[in-house]
């Protein structure tokens, strides 16, 4: 599996911040700071569809096509990636996200 996007967590980190303001409200969310890790999102796919093999993030300036396709190229000079998941997959906000994802055999 091999993702990109450009906001990495910001959605994440930004309600995780709320957790630990300081103050009254100072409750530290374990299950929000998980997600501030935008590689998360790989090993929640490949645990629910239960994928056994390498997951990659990639965190970019803008989505760029030619870049992304260089990098899955790359991958797939190594013989043992015979299959991926890729594509880009940002969320912003509820009303900013994005996802792109394909499956790629190798012929």
């Amino acid at each position: 599996m091999i993702l990109f996007n450009h906001s990495s967590s910001t959605w994440a980190d930004k309600a995780y911040q709320q957790t630990i303001k300081v103050g009254e409200n100072y409750f530290p969310s374990p299950s929000l700071f998980v997600y501030t890790l935008p590689n998360i999102v790989c090993g929640e796919i490949a645990l629910r569809n239960s994928y056994h093999a390498e997951t990659t993030f990639y965190i970019m300036n803008s989505k760029d096509e030619a870049m992304m396709s260089h990098i899955l190229q790359s991958a797939f000079a190594d013989q043992t990636h015979q299959s991926a998941i890729a594509g880009w997959i940002d969320y912003v906000d509820e009303d900013m996200f994005e996802a792109d994802l394909k499956l790629i055999v190798k012929i």
